[in-house]
């Protein structure tokens, strides 16, 4: 394996890190939102303001800070070898065919959700069980390791099949989203040369679009993950329950959040992934280049 496929795993984990760290805040409130009866968006943020950071909006960021890099590791490594493999051959400067942009997209998703599933079980439950919250229900976790042995592997992989609805196709759209505004920016008379512009309002954009298309599907595995007490038996009894409890409304839950967290967190995430890889790939050609240097002059 060369080097060059070794940079998407390496600019992933730092840009998903990024993002991550910007959007926690934003991502608690979403998941109390969608987890506990909070009477709106103000009431929920004044609820964990109540409560200091660590136990409040940064509540469950310390498991998937460590983790949370290997994911976007595995995403945008998977994703950038795999639409290498699908345009083998193409020319993709020329004619880019964002069908292939998307499958790469989808493809990758598949492959985070395996290691995704339990981080994901671990920081929802943690963040849904915010000790201001009156309605949390179960057994109230320390921390991600307390959580992670009260579950069991089983308990783990709570809402798996939510997880496989959710993330196969959202993150086939994300990145075709991306590619596409990334370019269309890129071609303004307004844009910068560097692409600055064009990654930051396209991670965002693209953030905004993929998660606005699957809230409803999102809040449905939240509910799942963060279920100790097994109310639901899978996603189609979780659904027709939220629905008999809560109405068609519970499903959007958490859409002004998610809103103010998507456009920050894939902006960042993508800036500093782009940003990073095109640093890996130019010292990569430098090292072909003194390589063959030396080469030449023995």
């Amino acid at each position: 394996m060369s080097s060059g496929v070794f940079n998407d795993y390496i600019a992933g984990a730092l840009g998903g890190c990024a993002g991550l760290i910007a959007g926690h805040p934003f991502d608690t409130i979403k998941v109390q939102l969608q987890t506990q009866n909070h009477e709106g968006l103000v009431s929920c943020f004044k609820k964990i303001s109540s409560s200091n950071l660590s136990s409040g909006f940064f509540r469950g960021l310390a498991f998937p800070l460590w983790s949370y890099g290997f994911l976007n590791a595995v995403f945008f490594g998977v994703y950038g070898n795999t639409l290498r493999w699908l345009t083998e051959g193409k020319d993709v400067e020329k004619n880019k065919r964002y069908f292939d942009i998307y499958m790469a997209g989808a493809i990758a998703g598949a492959a985070q959700v395996i290691p995704a599933c339990p981080l994901e079980v671990i920081k929802v439950t943690l963040q849904s069980q915010i000790k201001t919250a009156s309605t949390t229900k179960g057994e109230y976790y320390k921390g991600p390791w307390h959580c992670l042995k009260a579950s069991g592997m089983r308990g783990c992989y709570r809402g798996f099949s939510g997880q496989c609805l959710r993330d196969i196709p959202s993150f086939g759209t994300y990145i075709v989203v991306y590619e596409w505004m990334h370019d269309w920016i890129s071609e303004q008379s307004w844009a910068d040369s560097r692409g600055i512009v064009a990654g930051l309002f396209g991670g965002g954009i693209s953030g905004i679009i993929s998660w606005g298309c699957i809230i409803p599907l999102d809040c449905i595995k939240s509910r799942l993950q963060s279920d100790t007490t097994n109310k639901y038996n899978g996603v189609i009894d979780c659904a027709i329950k939220s629905y008999k409890s809560d109405g068609l409304r519970c499903f959007f839950r958490g859409s002004a959040a998610v809103s103010l967290r998507a456009f920050p967190v894939n902006a960042i995430t993508f800036f500093v992934y782009r940003e990073t890889l095109n640093e890996l790939n130019k010292l990569d050609s430098r090292s072909e280049v003194i390589c063959g240097q030396i080469v030449s002059d023995s």
